[in-house]
C-alpha cells in the first residue's frame, strides 16, 4: 500500500480534530477565546502521530511607535517523505507601551496559521467589531437566508401597525400558522410581497 502524502495526511488530521476548548477569557468584552496553546494541545498529538512536523519562523517585522506588523511562515514537514508545505500569515498589534507588540503580533499570526492550515473555524471573526453575542446574530442572519426574510416580514409588519393579535389571525387565514417563525420560504416571500405592496398602496 502506497505511503500517504503530506496533503493526504493535512487532510486526515483535519477530519480528526475536533472541536477545540476555549480557555482563553477576555474580561473586557465578556467573552471566551481558542489560544494558540488551545490548539497546538489539539493539533500536536495528531502531527506526531501522522510524522508531521511544524515549525513558525518569522520572516519580516516592521516596528512603529507602539505598533509590530509581521509575516510569520508555517512550514508542515512530512518526516517520512520530505514533502513540504508552507503557509504565510501575517500579524499586526498595538501595545501602549509597545515592547509587547511584536509578541501579540506573531502569537496572532502563528494561531491563525495554524488554523487557516488545518481548516479549523476560530469562532473570533476579526471582520465583526460587535459584542460576542451580537456578532453571532449578525452572523446567523447574513448566512441564514429564511432568518433574513422572517426580519425583513417582521418588519414590514411593525411598521404597518400590525399587532400581535392581528398578525396571528392573518397569518393562520393565509397559512394556517399563527407565527412569522413557523412560515417556510416561499410563504414568507408571498407576505412579504403583500405587504410591500400593501406598504406602496398607502404612500
Amino acid at each position: 500500500m502506497a505511503s500517504s502524502t503530506l496533503h493526504q495526511k493535512i487532510a486526515k488530521i483535519q477530519g480528526q480534530l475536533e472541536k477545540v476548548p476555549k480557555t482563553g477569557e477576555n474580561t473586557h468584552h465578556r467573552y471566551r477565546y481558542a489560544t494558540e496553546a488551545d490548539l497546538l494541545a489539539a493539533l500536536r498529538p495528531l502531527c506526531s502521530e501522522a510524522g508531521i512536523s511544524l515549525m513558525i519562523t518569522c520572516t519580516s517585522c516592521h516596528i512603529e511607535e507602539h505598533t509590530a506588523q509581521v509575516m510569520v511562515r508555517l512550514t508542515i514537514t512530512d518526516s517520512e517523505s520530505g514533502e513540504v508545505a508552507t503557509v504565510d500569515m501575517p500579524g499586526f498589534a498595538a501595545d501602549s507601551k509597545g515592547d509587547k507588540a511584536v509578541f501579540k503580533a506573531l502569537t496572532g499570526a502563528a494561531k491563525y496559521a495554524y488554523w487557516k492550515a488545518f481548516a479549523q473555524a476560530t469562532g473570533d471573526d476579526p471582520e465583526n467589531d460587535a459584542p460576542p453575542g451580537e456578532a453571532t446574530s449578525n452572523r446567523r442572519r447574513a448566512v441564514d437566508p429564511i432568518e433574513a426574510r422572517r426580519d425583513r416580514v417582521r418588519d414590514l409588519l411593525k411598521a404597518a401597525g400590525v399587532t400581535i393579535e392581528q398578525s396571528k389571525k392573518r397569518l393562520t387565514d393565509l397559512y394556517g400558522r399563527s407565527t412569522v417563525a413557523a412560515l417556510s420560504l416561499d410563504q414568507l416571500a408571498d407576505l412579504e410581497t403583500r405587504l410591500s405592496a400593501s406598504q406602496a398602496a398607502k404612500s
